[in-house]
């Protein structure tokens, strides 16, 4: 999943790496700054159970690997140009991680460009276009 967002590369690049700004956007919200290699978890929800969000890979700015439970996500980030890879356990999931991640990245670029877009996440995400964009990619 490649796609042009607003703002700056540093911008983009706090947003996937500050747990507070991961927060805002992303079901990803560590227990740590995801800048470094090693251990990290994360949780969707406070409360709910962790899941590895270990860090394999990292060069500031540019490239963030790391865990998301079993399956495995690398960032790109050339310019304010970012690109998702997604190495997964179970690739039959990959259109709702895919459909998924594009309603997160939406939320993402609205808040690059400084509206105070509400987090989309889990379920919610099926009231905001979910159903169609799952079913997008399972057609691919």
């Amino acid at each position: 999943m490649r796609l042009a967002l607003p703002g700056e590369q540093r911008a983009i690049w706090e947003h996937l790496t500050e747990p507070a700004l991961l927060a805002t956007w992303s079901p990803v919200v560590p227990d740590r700054p995801l800048t470094s290699v090693g251990p990290a978890l994360s949780r969707e929800h406070p409360g709910e159970e962790p899941v590895a969000a270990d860090v394999l890979e990292v060069a500031a700015p540019t490239l963030l690997t790391h865990r998301c439970g079993e399956d495995t996500l690398e960032w790109r980030i050339d310019g304010t140009t970012l690109e998702l890879t997604m190495r997964l356990s179970a690739p039959e999931h990959a259109p709702m991680y895919l459909a998924g991640w594009q309603v997160c990245l939406a939320v993402l670029a609205s808040r690059l460009q400084g509206h105070d877009q509400p987090r989309i996440v889990g379920y919610d995400a099926m009231e905001h276009g979910w159903e169609e964009l799952r079913a997008y990619y399972a057609s691919r």
